[in-house]
């Protein structure tokens, strides 16, 4: 079973964050749950891997190259911070 390279990065920021100890709720939106987290360096990171999310799949467009290479490339940054701190 294959999924789109989009929802295996939002699978494993997800996946990466509850490793932190940051669990998204059952109803809880990407938005409401990145806002949720403690203020910190990393939230940056995680707040701009959701906008990027979102900008795409909220608006029906389709993930370009650049828009997988942007989420990716957050995605790393954010489990390097995470790793630096100790968290994952």
């Amino acid at each position: 079973y294959f999924k789109p390279k989009e929802k295996r990065l939002l699978y494993e920021f997800l996946t990466v964050l509850k490793k932190a100890s940051y669990e998204r709720g059952k109803n809880q939106g990407l938005s409401e749950f990145v806002e949720a987290l403690p203020e910190k360096d990393f939230k940056d990171l995680a707040r701009e891997f959701v906008k990027t999310y979102q900008s795409c799949y909220y608006k029906d467009k389709d993930f370009t190259k650049e828009d997988l290479e942007k989420l990716t490339f957050l995605l790393k940054s954010l489990k390097e911070k995470l790793k630096r701190e100790g968290r994952f």
